[in-house]
């Protein structure tokens, strides 16, 4: 098979470009982020060490491209999933979807991966989401398919938690809840997450344990106080200090009330923020347009004066991926970076994006990054989870995580 049997050629000229992209990235050592002369890995998981097992690994690492069994299924369940995802009936219904053009679509990615998987499979997970994320944005535009498939789903996240947020703002600015019990809440409301495709049902019990946090009900000061996982100390420490400049990356919508209830108590307390959002949908992650709508609106005008004084400001950090490739980066992602004193990440994706341990082909290292990270995030998806447990074989899924 060749590239000439390839219909959209979209593919083949954006794989040239990843590929050329991921080659240079495993050859920079003076990346902006890195605080030695290691190089950037931009996720956890090779493709070419996956599998179930360690008998499973040491095949796929051995002999994964001889073996065309491994290969096939790892390229079935990667585009099961994102077909799944965002070309379920439900979708193609809403959106008049043609089932011969997604069809097409899909055929022609499963034969180019199957051709280049000698190469792909010596990328990371996190470079073959990004690849196939491009991919599906240039089918949009071709067939003049909606961009913002989640559309619906974000706005109806927002309404659902915007009278949470107007509650828990007066109570903040009346009987200001603990620290620790605010975190929790930013934390908690990651699981507002449609790649899980269940967080309507999660809102629905989300209102309840708002209820306890404001009541301060025993069981979550026992949640708060049990390191080495929800760890807030280090993250009130630095913000109780100097003034600092914060960098602070967003993750979904819904979620981003909660994000912006914890970053007014930031700049109430003299500090700067940077927000960092995505400059194109994926999922129902916050958009830079987004953020630009939600802050001009009645309900949130009481930033107007942070914004007039720069004392918060917004970028885009130039993706539409769910996994950042950080080598990607727009210019004033990397600037806000070497601006800021540390950094919040949201969300698993984010997680993935800045790995704690380069997980080499023979031992694992530590990573080290010029400003410190904290990482706030819901432990939702099977893919993080096995993430996760590369640094710490004894978390459990669904944990709520403040490193």
């Amino acid at each position: 098979m060749s590239t000439k049997t390839i219909k959209h050629g979209f593919i083949v000229r954006h794989f040239k470009d990843y590929e050329s992209y991921v080659a240079q990235s495993r050859h920079d050592s003076a990346f902006f982020l890195n605080s030695s002369n290691q190089h950037f890995l931009s996720g956890y998981q090779y493709i070419a060490k996956t599998g179930r097992n360690v008998v499973e690994q040491y095949l796929n690492l051995a002999f994964g491209s001889a073996i065309t069994a491994i290969s096939n299924s790892i390229i079935a369940k990667v585009l099961q999933r994102l077909q799944l995802t965002y070309y379920n009936a439900t979708f193609q219904q809403k959106f008049h979807f043609s089932d011969q053009d997604v069809n097409d679509f899909f055929s022609d990615l499963y034969l180019f991966l199957d051709l280049k998987w000698p190469i792909i499979r010596s990328w990371t997970f996190s470079e073959l989401f990004s690849f196939l994320q491009t991919c599906c944005r240039d089918f949009h535009t071709t067939y003049k398919l909606e961009l913002d498939f989640f559309n619906t789903h974000k706005r109806y996240q927002h309404n659902f938690c915007l009278a949470a947020y107007h509650l828990l703002r007066d109570q903040q600015q009346t009987d200001p809840l603990p620290f620790s019990h605010l975190c929790y809440l930013v934390v908690r409301s990651n699981w507002i997450d449609s790649m899980t495709q269940v967080e309507f049902k999660f809102l629905e019990r989300f209102k309840d344990e708002i209820n306890d946090v404001l009541d301060r009900a025993q069981w979550v000061d026992e949640l708060v106080n049990q390191p080495p996982y929800f760890n807030y100390r280090s993250l009130l420490y630095d913000v109780s200090g100097a003034k600092k400049t914060i960098l602070y990356e967003c993750d979904n919508h819904g979620e981003l009330l909660f994000d912006l209830l914890f970053i007014e108590q930031l700049l109430l307390n003299g500090h700067k923020v940077i927000m960092s959002t995505k400059a194109y949908p994926v999922l129902n992650d916050v958009t830079y347009a987004d953020l630009i709508q939600l802050l001009k609106t009645n309900d949130f005008k009481h930033f107007a004066h942070y914004l007039a004084s720069s004392a918060l400001r917004l970028i885009n950090n130039g993706s539409g991926d769910a996994i950042v490739l950080r080598y990607q980066l727009s210019l004033d992602y990397q600037q806000a970076y070497k601006a800021c004193d540390f950094v919040i990440l949201k969300g698993q994706g984010n997680f993935e994006s800045f790995p704690m341990k380069l997980m080499s082909y023979v031992w694992p290292k530590r990573t080290g990054y010029k400003k410190p990270h904290y990482y706030l995030f819901g432990l939702k998806s099977m893919f993080t989870f096995s993430s996760f447990k590369m640094l710490d074989s004894k978390i459990k899924l669904e944990t709520p995580v403040c490193l």
